[in-house]
C-alpha cells in the first residue's frame, strides 16, 4: 500500500477491533476490510483462478470504503502550498489500493478505461472521502471495476478500470 497511512488512513466502523496500528475507528458504516499481512501466492492463485465471470463477495456492487486524507502528508507541501490538492494520480492510486483490500490481492493497473477528476479535493475543505464500487467482476485474473470518489455531498471523481 503506496499511499495509505501516509496521505489516507480508511476509517472503519464502530466497535471494530482488530484495526491495525495507525488506524482510527469513527462511527458509521463499515469501511474496508483490512489485512496487515499481504496475500500468499496461493491466496493470490486461488482468487484470480476462476474461468469464468464472478464477484468476490466484498467486490460486489456497493461495497465502500470511507477514507480520511491527512493534510500533514508531503504531498500537499508541493502540491500546493497553503492550498492543498489531492493529485488525480493519488485519487486513482487509492481507488487502486481500496480495490485491492477488497479483492484480498495486490493489483496493478493494466487499463485505465476512465478517469474523470470533477472537483476538486482537499484534506482542508472535504477530509474525508467514500471510495464505492458501482460495478465489478472478476474473469481469467483480471479485475475490471467502475468506481466513485464522493465528498462533501457531491461526486468527485469517477474511475473505471482493470487490473490483474
Amino acid at each position: 500500500m503506496i499511499l495509505r497511512n501516509n496521505l489516507y488512513s480508511v476509517v472503519t466502523g464502530a466497535g471494530v477491533s482488530d484495526l491495525p496500528r495507525g488506524i482510527q475507528a469513527l462511527e458509521g458504516p463499515s469501511g474496508c476490510p483490512y489485512t496487515d499481512k499481504a496475500p500468499s501466492d496461493a491466496e493470490t492463485r486461488r482468487a484470480g483462478s476462476s474461468s469464468t465471470g464472478s464477484k468476490t463477495p466484498a467486490l460486489s456492487e456497493g461495497a465502500k470504503c470511507i477514507i480520511r486524507l491527512n493534510p500533514e502528508c508531503f504531498i500537499y507541501k508541493a502540491h500546493f502550498p497553503g492550498q492543498p490538492v489531492t493529485p488525480g494520480v493519488c485519487l486513482v492510486q487509492i481507488a487502486l489500493e481500496v480495490l485491492g483490500e477488497l479483492t484480498g490481492r495486490r493489483l496493478k493497473i493494466r487499463r485505465m478505461r476512465e478517469a474523470k477528476f470533477l472537483s476538486v479535493v482537499s484534506p482542508d475543505s472535504c477530509p474525508e472521502l467514500t471510495v464505492k464500487v458501482l460495478k465489478a467482476e472478476e474473469a481469467e485474473g483480471e479485475v475490471n471495476a467502475k468506481m466513485t470518489i464522493e465528498g462533501g455531498g457531491e461526486v468527485k471523481a469517477k474511475i473505471s478500470l482493470s487490473c490483474v
